[in-house]
């Protein structure tokens, strides 16, 4: 026969494990499925969206004075699906001015773009620098 000090831990440890077990519970509609965060560039391919982000440090690379390199990580996000993905493909960028006039332009090929691909902290997605001086800038 168990004592009543047994008993009573016993009693305790089974409102402890009801109570941990009971878990968390979300109220309220579950959220709806996630969609492309920004719209799909001119000749972005259906059910892809870009998330490009540029730090705000241009360097001047060469020491003539002028700034003319800055990095760039990008992530790639597919319709309803909420992580980051890396796909085959080509990577292009155009800086422009404020007008909206296009002052540069890079392309980065498949294979180019394959080895720019990385496991980054948020997911995988492509780090990569852009620089004035590699298009005549």
């Amino acid at each position: 026969m168990s004592s009543p000090r047994t008993s009573s831990l016993c009693a305790i440890a089974a409102i402890l494990v009801s109570v941990l077990l009971a878990g968390c519970v979300t109220q309220g509609a579950p959220p709806a499925a996630r969609t492309a965060a920004h719209p799909a560039a001119t000749g972005q391919p259906a059910g892809f969206a870009s998330s490009p982000l540029v730090g705000n440090q241009v360097l001047d690379s060469d020491g003539n004075g002028y700034p003319d390199t800055f990095d760039a990580t990008v992530y790639l996000f597919a319709d309803n699906y909420v992580y980051t993905i890396v796909v085959p493909g080509t990577l292009s960028f155009t800086l422009a001015d404020r007008t909206g006039k296009p002052i540069s332009h890079w392309t980065f090929e498949k294979d180019k773009t394959a080895r720019l691909a990385a496991q980054l902290p948020p997911g995988p997605g492509y780090a990569l620098r852009l620089s004035l001086n590699d298009v005549g800038g």
